[in-house]
């Protein structure tokens, strides 16, 4: 039996004028009535919970999705070329000379850059695999994981 189908019931027999327990359905309709009263505002309670932070998540998504573009935007408006080197010859947009457009997206080098950038990255994979032979000789060592 359903709250709906209880009350209905508890009305029905509240109105049957042969019930000696009129008074009693009645006053269980009541309080039936009361609770279908209480569930509805505990519901609404938890709804209104549930929208805030649906709301909340969203703001969160929002800014995360605005500094994700804003973060591309300044990468593209950025010129690709080291700031440690800089070279007279770069030019955004236009090849100029000997100029390479290695990536694609328009930001043009020098050669001497574009060397300058192969060495460095060369050099920056030998530092890498250095540390992963560090790395394995110490865990071989250690092989409990201890430092």
């Amino acid at each position: 039996m359903t709250l709906d189908e209880a009350i209905a019931h508890a009305d029905d027999r509240a109105a049957d004028a042969d019930c000696e327990c009129r008074e009693d359905h009645a006053q269980l309709a009541l309080w039936l009535r009361e609770l279908r009263t209480l569930r509805l505002a505990l519901w609404l309670r938890e709804l209104r919970t549930l929208r805030a932070e649906l709301n909340e998540a969203i703001r969160e998504r929002d800014e995360a999705i605005r500094e994700r573009d804003e973060a591309i935007r300044e990468r593209d408006e950025t010129p690709k070329r080291d700031p440690e080197h800089p070279c007279p010859e770069f030019i955004h947009g236009t090849p100029r000379g000997t100029g390479h457009d290695c990536d694609g997206d328009g930001h043009y080098m020098c050669c001497e850059c574009v060397h300058f950038n192969a060495a460095e990255a060369a050099e920056t994979a030998e530092r890498e695999a250095e540390r992963q032979k560090t790395l394995e000789a110490h865990t071989a060592e250690h092989p409990g994981g201890g430092r």
